[in-house]
């Protein structure tokens, strides 16, 4: 059955109200295409400078285009009343703009304009194009003031796939549709109503979410989005127009749900498609919350939010976790039977440590966990809860994890972690020198009263036997510049090891040229906080080898120990020098030793008080990279290439200078992609070690990458 023309063109003329749709309909016939160029208006506005536009801007509306029916503007000076005429002509509107700009007050005046001009009645649809990936509300307020007058069909936001920072884009949900290209993440998503869609391929990360209006299609809002992984902030539901009472949170993996307040009734929570990650954020004066009617039966971590300056108590009550193994709780105490009501068996808790009832409660655990993780304090303590129970309790962990930013977690692991060693199989130490540093020159306690175990400038921790021992060396203050500066301008230090040829496989002749190695980044680091400028701290901070003996000041333990930093500092200067951190193996190796170049650099290991010194395996991390630094399309080829050569120099590494007299069987490298913030595919599980391994064999490095652990003397390890 054929339709007659004129029957056609009518539908044609009634289906403007959609971009994708109108542009099929011009790719079928030039009579269809001249019944579109004849009741479509599309208005071209160019913001900013055209010529640095994204290189994949190829506008697929140049087929609706012709001279009749579209003028141009350039927000650098509008010609307002030529829009007016234009806008009087036609009662479907497509606009199309190109932005390279953060945010332009003419570009939201000529949305004022259009909202004040057009004919009552006018299906309006907006393409926005954005370079920067930008786009703010304000651009579309007005249009929002008169929704009586202008029907608002579609929003299509095409961010720059080029960019691989942040994006910054704010969306309202005016529109009937919004569509969403080439952006992985929004700044603020605001829902008026959820009978709106969103669709979008791309869309993985919404930082802020607001729904105005709670009702069951919520649940369903971002049924377009297939792709969507965090909410990363979402205000508690309050109310629900549902017979039901319950709020069903939508499809994803991670969101974060805040201003909770003790005392109003909430709904209950459906949380039947949250697969990892639900973070609970009370207001800011709450302190001890109860929680209830929470059904999350696929959830895997629960996570608290709090301040950390106190210690709060914390309530779960009807709710059902029947999947949760992760509990991150920062300073708060969670009932233990209220965990078992929800059917919950936890595998690792997250704490703080910094109140003795914590502490208890820890020790009071009736379940059977195994990972415990001591963080640091996100806020700043004041008060530090110096007691004989902190040294006299035991912690039934098979595997402890600590972070050291600051003198009391340094406490806490030399009068609570260690005394329990007998129970830990696994030690994992993250040591984040610069504001252990900062910790160290702010306190205002006396170093006595901290009761530390120090050996002149040292800090000492005498490492019992574990199976696994990890040292994991990081820096909060990011001291770009600074690496910038050491990597450029190197000081002349000969290195001379008679251990070189038997510890590094690799070693490589160019290591022994003079300005092989420049300073060391933790004295570099703890000169500069000491009031050095660069050039002094710089050098004050060269390496001075000889025959991979130290020329530092010796400890009662550092004769065993070759490879220190030259000071040229006095104690008056600062109470510590050199190193800071000393670790010194008591009970023999460890089987498993996991490090990255930095710990090695920040710290000291000494081996004088065992007889046995292999390490069975030796885990070096690959640390130095991120994808988040690279942007497509080439970027993961180019992310590939610095990572090789992050291997590469942990290869050539000479660790018979930091591990002086230690027999190492076997060398592992690991690569964390997840950790480096590469997300792959399934495919690209595949392909990437395979890339890794060509890379490598092509620099002279034949050496097996393999995505899981294997009895080999020398090989690299992926993890996804």
């Amino acid at each position: 059955m054929e339709f007659p023309n004129e029957i056609l063109n009518l539908i044609v003329s009634q289906g403007l109200d959609s971009c994708r749709t109108t542009v099929a309909w011009s790719q079928i016939s030039k009579g269809f295409r001249n019944v579109i160029t004849e009741y479509l208006g599309i208005i071209v506005v160019y913001d900013g400078d055209v010529s640095h536009n994204d290189p994949q801007d190829v506008s697929e509306y140049e087929a609706l285009m012709a001279d009749r029916n579209t003028i141009y503007l350039i927000t650098d000076h509008v010609q307002y009343s030529d829009l007016d005429r234009f806008l009087y002509r036609y009662k479907n509107l497509l606009v199309v703009v190109r932005s390279n700009r953060s945010y332009s007050d003419v570009l939201a005046s000529v949305f004022y304009a259009i909202s004040q001009k057009c004919i009552e009645g006018t299906n309006l649809c907006v393409v926005y194009r954005t370079s920067l990936s930008f786009l703010s509300k304000l651009y579309f307020r007005e249009l929002s003031l008169y929704q009586s007058k202008i029907r608002l069909c579609e929003l299509h936001v095409i961010g720059n796939s080029l960019r691989s920072d942040d994006e910054m884009c704010d969306i309202n949900t005016l529109f009937e549709r919004t569509y969403i290209q080439n952006l992985r993440s929004l700044y603020s998503l605001d829902v008026q109503t959820p009978t709106q869609k969103l669709i979008s391929k791309d869309l993985r990360v919404i930082k802020l979410l607001n729904f105005l209006e709670f009702n069951k299609k919520s649940s369903d809002f971002f049924s377009d989005c297939p792709n969507l992984k965090v909410i990363e902030s979402m205000k508690y539901p309050t109310a629900v127009n549902e017979k039901d009472g319950v709020f069903r949170l939508p499809k994803c993996d991670f969101i974060t749900l805040t201003n909770y307040v003790d005392g109003p009734h909430y709904p209950k929570i459906d949380g039947t498609r949250i697969y990892e990650t639900l973070t609970l954020v009370p207001s800011l004066r709450s302190l001890d919350n109860q929680f209830s009617n929470l059904f999350f039966p696929n959830l895997k971590t629960l996570a608290l939010r709090l301040n950390d300056s106190g210690t709060h108590q914390i309530g779960f009550h009807n709710s059902f976790f029947p999947k949760l193994r992760s509990l991150v709780c920062g300073s708060c105490i969670v009932s233990w039977s209220d965990i078992s009501a929800a059917k919950s068996n936890l595998e690792s808790i997250k704490v703080t440590l910094t109140s003795i009832e914590q502490l208890r409660w820890l020790q009071s655990c009736p379940q059977e966990i195994e990972r415990l993780f001591i963080t640091a304090p996100k806020s700043q303590l004041v008060h530090f809860p110096f007691a004989n129970i902190f040294e006299e309790s035991q912690l039934n962990f098979q595997h402890v994890e600590i972070e050291i930013n600051h003198l009391w977690q340094c406490y806490l692991l030399q009068k609570v972690v260690i005394p329990s060693a007998t129970h830990i199989s696994s030690l994992k130490v993250v040591l984040d020198e610069c504001s252990l540093i900062e910790s160290m020159l702010s306190t205002e306690f006396p170093m006595s009263r901290w009761g530390l175990n120090c050996d002149d400038d040292f800090i000492v921790f005498n490492i019992p036997y574990v199976d696994h021992f990890t040292l994991i060396g990081t820096d909060s203050f990011k001291h770009t510049g600074s690496s910038k500066m050491l990597k450029s301008e190197e000081v002349s230090a000969p290195i001379i090891s008679p251990h070189q040829g038997s510890t590094n496989m690799f070693y490589d002749a160019d290591v022994t040229k003079e300005g092989a190695y420049a300073v060391s980044p933790s004295a570099f680091r703890r000169n500069s906080l000491a009031g050095a400028d660069s050039r002094t701290a710089r050098r004050q901070s060269a390496i001075l080898f000889s025959g991979g003996t130290s020329e530092r000041p010796r400890t009662s333990f550092s004769s065993v120990s070759a490879s220190s930093v030259a000071s040229t500092n006095s104690k008056e200067e600062h109470a510590f020098q050199g190193e800071n951190v000393a670790f010194i193996f008591s009970e023999g190796c460890p089987e498993v030793l996991t490090t990255n170049i930095r710990a090695l650099e920040s710290s000291l290991f000494s081996w004088k008080e065992t007889s046995s010194r292999i390490i069975h395996m030796l885990e070096v991390q690959v640390d130095g990279v991120s994808m988040a630094n690279y942007s497509e399309p080439k970027g993961i080829s180019n992310f590939l290439s610095v990572l090789v050569q992050e291997i590469i120099n942990i290869l050539k590494y000479p660790y018979d200078l930091r591990l002086p007299d230690v027999t190492v069987e076997n060398l592992r490298v690991l690569i964390d992609l997840h950790q480096l913030n590469l997300q792959l595919p399934e495919k690209g599980r595949h392909t990437v070690p395979h890339q890794i391994q060509t890379l490598l064999s092509r620099r002279g490095f034949n050496l097996d990458v393999l995505t899981s652990m294997e009895e080999a003397n020398y090989y690299i390890l992926v993890k996804f």
